[in-house]
């Protein structure tokens, strides 16, 4: 407001005097303006360094054993140290634009000021000014400066913060390819058979992970995926919740293509367990808790017992108030899993998904969670996926994987029968086990 009124009493003062001084004086924008795009390249290229740094460190201290193990400590250091000279190099080179843009606009205000007091000398000379109107408008022209001197600093402040709005405008920009349908309804779930029609899906486009692969589950029974790695048994459960959609074929949940149903709906029906155990620095019953924020601690305690996880946690020193590391530190493979269970067994969904639950495990570990996720088993249709066959011998259906396709399918007893790709792993693995 008070750079309008200034302006306004200049050209009070004298019309012709203020067209002159806004001619010249927009000179002393020129510095801001290619500053200020300088600035911007410099700090976007700075957030990009930092974001590497931060995964670079995060990844060195999350590997600390292997990187001890294979004396790797002087590689990962200087990797730090390259990326800590180019921060360095930005942040230098940005405090030079910050140094050199208020003498680069005083030297520019500087020169309009001296045409201004040539040219309102000339005026006082011929008559056509008084030296008094003159001294108001001078003094109108320098009251003015300040506040613009201030419009500098205030455009730098705004590069930086247009270039972190930019990066954050254009993740919420991001449309997810997995979305409900305009007329999507919930899922309805009457007896949890689930029908896999003729799937077929490639990551890339070209090489495909699944040709044209059909499963069937019935009601509240148990169907196993086996095969060796990269046969497509992971990228085929992963239909179910919907965190892939196929490229060709469809998904049928009691005879609702789940791309017809809402997303939330599909996965509150739908229990989720894998081998890469998620847990979050928060309490133990937090974390049992999470994803049935409403449940109470009598089902908690109910769900962790059913688990074979109520005895550890009452062994701990705040019990179920213990606040867990960072993905459950402190605890080892077999307690982080049945956590995990736990979880699974409060939400009582009607479709179970286990996606390798005891790989990791050794094999006391794998004998108690194993236990655990028959318990979980009851009375839900299940889909496990298995490298060791020996937790999945009692499953009502069992699918061969091999490069993408089913290769075979039936119970144990039939498959052995057969002499195929499952009767030979079995052997390859019971002979481990001698």
């Amino acid at each position: 407001a008070s750079v309008f009124f200034l302006v306004l009493l200049m050209f009070f003062q004298s019309f012709e005097m203020a067209c002159v001084v806004f001619f010249v004086f927009p000179a002393a924008i020129w510095p801001i303006v290619i500053f200020g795009k300088k600035m911007r390249k410099k700090f976007k290229k700075s957030r990009e360094v930092g974001e590497g740094f931060f995964d670079q460190i995060t990844q060195t201290f999350k590997s600390i054993k292997i990187v001890k193990s294979y004396c790797t400590e002087q590689l990962e250091f200087d990797g730090v140290k390259k990326t800590i000279e180019v921060q360095n190099k930005l942040q230098f080179s940005m405090a030079v634009i910050n140094a050199l843009q208020h003498p680069l606009m005083e030297f520019v205000g500087g020169v309009g000021m001296a045409a201004t007091l040539g040219y309102g000398g000339y005026k006082i000379t011929a008559g056509t000014m008084t030296a008094g109107n003159f001294m108001v408008f001078l003094l109108a022209i320098v009251a003015a400066y300040k506040p613009m001197k201030n419009l500098a600093t205030l455009h730098m402040t705004l590069q930086q913060g247009v270039v972190s709005m930019q990066r954050l405008f254009a993740m919420l920009d991001i449309v997810p390819s997995i979305r409900d349908k305009a007329d999507a309804k919930p899922l309805e779930i009457t007896t949890g058979r689930i029908d896999m029609n003729r799937l077929s899906f490639s990551y890339d486009g070209e090489r495909p992970v699944l040709k044209n692969a059909t499963v069937h589950c019935e009601p509240n029974q148990t169907v196993a995926f086996v095969g060796h790695s990269g046969s497509g048994k992971s990228t085929m459960i992963n239909f179910i919740p919907r965190f892939y959609d196929p490229d060709a074929g469809e998904v049928l949940i009691d005879g609702q293509n789940v791309k017809d149903v809402t997303l939330e709906s599909l996965r509150k029906q739908t229990a989720y367990v894998s081998q890469d155990v998620i847990l979050f620095h928060d309490t133990i019953k937090n974390n049992i808790r999470y994803g049935t924020p409403d449940a109470t601690d009598e089902q908690i305690v109910a769900a962790a017992k059913a688990a074979a996880a109520h005895d550890f946690i009452m062994g701990m020193e705040d019990g179920y108030d213990t606040v867990l590391g960072e993905q459950g530190s402190g605890l080892s493979g077999g307690q982080r899993q049945m956590i995990s269970i736990a979880r699974a067994m409060l939400k009582n969904a009607p479709i179970l998904l286990l996606d390798e639950a005891t790989a990791a495990l050794d094999s006391k570990s794998e004998s108690v969670v194993q236990n655990s996720l028959e318990q979980l088993m009851k009375n839900r249709t299940t889909v496990v996926i298995a490298h060791r066959l020996s937790t999945i011998i009692n499953a009502d259906r069992i699918y061969v994987f091999d490069e993408g396709e089913i290769v075979e399918q039936g119970t144990h007893a039939e498959l052995v029968a057969l002499d195929g790709v499952y009767a030979q792993m079995y052997r390859i693995q019971y002979r481990k086990a001698e």
